[in-house]
């Protein structure tokens, strides 16, 4: 079942998101993955900046295995949940 179709619970600890079902995935930032990427390519990264690297690279690893449908309902879900989490951050 979809996103769109199903009202999915989003939960944020830390630089991780977990879904409904209980799969915990990275919780992509925009700025510090940027951030990251520099210190990866052209900088000397941090032990915490290459534990969020291979937190990624898992990730992306698992899902590029999954079929489509699933793939959609996860990205759908973070989406939501980020968006989400920046209306309640704007509240504050």
């Amino acid at each position: 079942m979809t996103p769109s179709k199903q009202k999915v619970k989003v939960e944020f600890f830390g630089s991780h998101v977990r879904i409904a079902d209980d799969v915990t995935w990275p919780s992509p930032d925009p700025g510090h993955a940027e951030t990251l990427e520099w210190h990866l390519r052209y900088g000397t990264p941090s032990k915490e900046q290459c534990l969020t690297a291979a937190s990624y690279l898992s990730a992306y690893t698992h899902m590029i295995f999954l079929t489509q449908e699933k793939r959609n309902y996860i990205c759908a879900a973070i989406q939501a949940g980020i968006k989400a989490r920046f209306a309640e951050t704007a509240l504050k």
